[in-house]
């Protein structure tokens, strides 16, 4: 309850009893401007926030990544979560690596059908001679397979907040009595104190509790995982044919399947092959459960507010 009481002094001796009247209401006045919630609750426009507390803070709570802290409420205070979503544990397979063979055979025939007079020529991934000048009207190129085709197994361990918490403080000395008007965008629009631990809440206006935390421990350990042979590893080889002995000027490419292909050349004097290995998938197999440990949110924040106001 409030009262105005009006006071009219006169006299020589006004300023003197003025000073005293003033002297005797003075505790209820801060060096900051604002009433001394204390010492008069019911007329202060700011409150001094509890003692052992941090704030005023406004909070983001949701499952997606908060935004950053900012406008009146710049200052971040921490960021953390509440509640595990344990993943357990996948069992993936990378994709499958290999070598292809760098050195072949091919042989080029003087007709188009590949069926007589045939010439077989060694080739590589570096440029190389023919013995003497070869005619060709076809050629049939052995073909090649993956070595040590493989995939590496990964175990990954899957663990995420299920609601994602940051707090911002305002550069602020106590909290506006008034209802907040707006907050950053996706933040609740009510005001916090926080405080490291779990602890309860002062009694007064910041009474709905929530507890966030800092950090997670996981210990979980999981079962063998393991990764099959790739499904459909290849290798994809070709060597281009040369009309001189350096390898400059191109006259054919032959695949490497073992089919006959037509080469339009009246000489062959070099060759160079080029191999590129396909990886394929490999199916993996292993636990989906941690036969061991478990994940825990540790690092505990007391984050209190002011009721959710009305929608």
């Amino acid at each position: 309850m409030r009262y105005h009481v009006l006071v009219r002094l006169s006299g020589p001796l006004a300023p003197l009893a003025l000073g005293a009247l003033l002297s005797a209401c003075a505790p209820a006045i801060g060096l900051d401007g604002y009433r001394d919630s204390a010492a008069d609750p019911g007329a202060s426009g700011c409150t001094a926030v509890p003692s052992g507390w941090a704030g005023p803070s406004v909070m983001y709570r949701d499952g997606d990544a908060p935004p950053e802290c900012g406008g009146s409420w710049s200052e971040p205070a921490f960021s953390g979560g509440a509640g595990l979503a344990d993943g357990g544990c996948v069992c993936q397979c990378e994709p499958a690596t290999g070598t292809c063979p760098t050195s072949a055979q091919i042989d080029l025939y003087g007709a188009a059908s590949c069926s007589k007079g045939s010439t077989s020529v060694a080739v590589s991934t570096s440029c190389g001679a023919s013995p003497g000048v070869l005619s060709a009207g076809a050629a049939v190129a052995t073909q090649l397979f993956p070595i040590g085709a493989s995939c590496a197994p990964r175990l990954d361990k899957p663990l995420a907040w299920s609601d994602n918490i940051r707090v911002c403080d305002a550069k602020a000395s106590c909290v506006e009595d008034a209802p907040l008007a707006e907050a950053p965008a996706g933040y609740q629009r009510r005001r916090c104190i926080h405080r490291e631990g779990e602890v309860d809440c002062p009694a007064g206006r910041f009474r709905d509790k929530q507890v966030a935390f800092r950090e997670r421990d996981d210990t979980r350990s999981c079962g063998a995982c393991t990764c099959g042979s790739p499904s459909v590893a290849a290798c994809s080889v070709t060597t281009t044919l040369y009309i001189d002995e350096q390898c400059v000027t191109p006259v054919a490419t032959v695949s490497h399947d073992g089919h006959c292909d037509v080469v339009q050349a009246a000489s062959v004097r070099s060759g160079k092959l080029s191999a590129t290995f396909n990886g394929g998938t490999c199916q993996a197999s292993g636990s989906a459960a941690p036969v061991s440990g478990a994940a825990t949110a540790k690092s505990p924040v007391t984050v209190c507010c002011e009721p959710s106001p009305s929608p």
